[in-house]
């Protein structure tokens, strides 16, 4: 009689033998080991592409920089090759390095309000093949007060090279540019004050920022030293001051000291944000230097914050009074006429008779050069009565957008 099995139990002869199990267990997870490596490599392959085309950019910018823009002063250079590899985008790069190509592209891709846009839209369309560099303004401390300076330490007497003095205005402003302020209330600033002067605009718009270049700043002045009437000691500066109306961060003001060719230098300068940066600079510019410390001429650079045509009377409790050993600069190829004649009566008025004024980028008006058209009037201005400004002649002066540009001399006469 046949014994049915007992419950619970099964034949041994149905089920799968133990080791099926485990084998398939193995191929699953063999399976999924695969996958997860075809995976990673594809991160792992794409991460690499990705950090190794960027570096290729990242190098191709910095080698644009150096040949593709031979024009660029060393420090310029340094500067730009700095930031490469914090630019996402490198044309964004050979845009701040003056290709004009990807200006609207990179301007575009900003993420400012419309208004800041179209104002860095019209700074940046005027400037042509000039350097345009721009770096957020987070560190820069409001100035306090309307006027700032600081001594620095000069060069040691004789002759002094353009690249001498280039290196210490590249350590004094390391940290400011006036390239770098280009912000809508920066531009609003000079704007109003363009706007109220009245009259037709100039080709361009007032807020376009450019500086004479070093070597151009030495020619202005050495022809007004040629041209100019009064003949001084050989061991003094030419001139007892130098003043750059619209001055930026001071590097003019500065480099001309620099160059031994003025004993003293200021500025004034309308921005807020230029200001504070050339004030920092300035402040500083003692520690920044170094160098030997037994030079003896020790000259300094005082700023001024406010309109340019009121430059004497905002100036007449902190500078001295103006000689007729002053020289005067203007950047003025941006600058309307009503704006450009207004500031030159500003210095007919307030300097003494002999002083200079070198313009840069345009005449003064032709009202300027008739007798008569002013009257001496400026604090401590030594005998009022009717003068005019004539013009003594040009030179052809570099500037950051241009390897020649006409800057017009004229000395301050009576009649």
């Amino acid at each position: 009689m046949a014994q049915t099995p007992r419950s619970g139990s099964s034949d041994a002869s149905t089920r799968p033998p133990a080791s099926s199990f485990l084998l398939t267990r193995l191929e699953w997870c063999l399976l999924w080991a695969i996958a997860c490596t075809a995976v990673g490599g594809h991160v792992l392959l794409a991460i690499w592409w990705e950090v190794g085309h960027s570096s290729g950019d990242d190098e191709k910018s910095r080698h644009e920089v150096d040949h593709a823009h031979p024009h660029l002063d060393h420090a310029t250079r340094l500067a730009l090759k700095s930031l490469a590899t914090d630019m996402p985008d490198p044309k964004a790069l050979r845009t701040l390095a003056g290709d004009t190509s990807f200006a609207s592209e990179v301007t575009a891709e900003s993420d400012e309000g419309d208004d800041v846009s179209k104002a860095v839209d019209d700074i940046l369309a005027s400037r042509g093949e000039e350097p345009r560099m721009r770096r957020p303004l987070l560190a820069v401390k409001p100035q306090t007060g309307a006027y700032c300076g600081g001594t620095l330490p000069q060069l040691p007497h004789g002759q002094r090279s353009d690249q001498e003095v280039e290196d210490r205005l590249s350590i004094i402003f390391k940290q400011a540019s006036g390239f770098w302020a280009a912000d809508a209330e920066e531009t609003k600033h000079v704007a109003d004050v363009a706007s109220a002067a009245g009259g037709p605009k100039a080709t361009c718009a007032e807020a376009t920022y450019g500086e004479i270049q070093v070597k151009g700043l030495r020619m202005v002045l050495e022809e007004l030293v040629r041209v100019q009437d009064a003949h001084r000691p050989s061991n003094a500066a030419p001139f007892k001051a130098f003043v750059d109306l619209g001055a930026g961060v001071g590097r003019t003001a500065a480099a001309a000291v620099l160059l031994g060719l003025a004993s003293d230098a200021y500025g004034v300068e309308l921005g807020p944000q230029r200001f504070a940066m050339g004030c920092q600079a300035l402040t500083n510019a003692s520690d920044a230097v170094g160098g030997p410390r037994n030079l003896i001429a020790k000259p300094r650079v005082d700023l001024a914050q406010g309109d340019a045509r009121e430059w004497a009377e905002i100036t007449a409790e902190k500078w001295p009074s103006c000689r007729s050993d002053w020289a005067f600069f203007i950047g003025a190829e941006c600058f309307r006429d009503s704006l450009l004649g207004s500031v030159g009566r500003a210095i007919a008025r307030a300097c003494e008779i002999g002083a200079h004024i070198a313009v840069l980028g345009r005449r003064f008006p032709a009202e300027l050069t008739d007798p008569g058209v002013v009257n001496g009037a400026g604090p401590g201005v030594v005998g009022d009565g009717p003068r005019h400004v004539k013009e003594l002649g040009s030179v052809m002066a570099p500037t950051t957008w241009s390897t020649g540009v006409e800057v017009h001399l004229y000395t301050i006469v009576a009649g």
